[in-house]
């Protein structure tokens, strides 16, 4: 249920982008604010707030272009991919962010690998 809220966010955020909304609202799942709050700590969007049952995400812009080109799910229920440090390090040198699941939380493979943390990738952000 949770992967399906997220998929459906990364969805409704991808077509906003691609007409060039300043705004579009997403389902409100724990999950997917804590993936937001990582996004808007990136960088990649403004911001968001809470309405009644829906996040509103304010997505941004540079030069008129998006400020990512695509969010891609990862883990899924049926398969679920976990990165060590390690590996972070080897796949954090191409353009991009992981958003990682660890035990202590949701983070973005920078973040990760100064905490020396491992988890779940959840997403993968260009």
């Amino acid at each position: 249920m949770v992967n399906s809220i997220v998929a459906d966010g990364f969805a409704r955020i991808k077509n906003a982008q691609s007409v060039n909304n300043l705004e579009t609202t997403v389902l409100y799942s724990k999950f997917m604010l804590e993936i937001l709050t990582v996004l808007r700590n990136e960088g990649y969007i403004r911001g968001f707030s809470l309405n009644t049952g829906k996040i509103k995400v304010y997505l941004k812009y540079f030069n008129k272009n998006p400020t990512f080109n695509n969010i891609s799910l990862i883990s899924k229920p049926s398969r679920k991919i976990f990165y060590s440090v390690s590996n972070l390090l080897k796949k954090n040198t191409q353009t991009g962010t992981f958003i990682i699941s660890t035990s202590q939380g949701l983070f973005s493979s920078r973040d990760a690998v100064k905490k020396n943390l491992g988890g779940e990738v959840v997403c993968y952000i260009t």
